[in-house]
């Protein structure tokens, strides 16, 4: 059983793939670029979603917040298992409005994968 990695493993990870992906970004500036396509508004969608996006499916909701102090702002994918992370015994989870909103705020996509955990009993507090 692996332990979830530390806060400060993520914060090097990102010391290091910042740049790299900031580099990438710029010399493939059509990354997440489908021209002449057209949005429910009909806007062309044309340099619609250029970034990149960090996953850290292990880290709770609090840890990101704590790695988000650090490197703001950084771009997050989400997945049940960060909210997950921080749930009680009861299954309710009452996360400081802070840490919530700077996590929340970084959010660019959710994931779900098939072995996420069902979380239908999940209270937010």
């Amino acid at each position: 059983h692996d332990s979830a990695p530390a806060v400060e493993d993520s914060l090097s990870y990102l010391r290091e793939m910042l740049p790299l992906g900031a580099r990438f970004c710029k010399e493939h500036p059509a990354v997440g670029s489908d021209y002449e396509r057209k949005n429910i508004h009909g806007k062309v969608l044309d340099d619609h979603v250029i970034g990149i996006c960090h996953s850290f499916p292990r880290h709770s909701i609090t840890e990101l917040s704590a790695i988000l102090d650090v490197f703001l702002p950084t771009r997050l994918a989400l997945s049940p298992r960060n909210i997950l992370a921080d749930a009680g015994d009861d299954r309710s989870v009452d996360w400081d409005g802070d840490e919530w909103d700077a996590v929340a705020n970084n959010v660019d996509l959710l994931t779900f994968e098939g072995e996420d955990v069902d979380f239908g009993n999940l209270r937010f507090g």
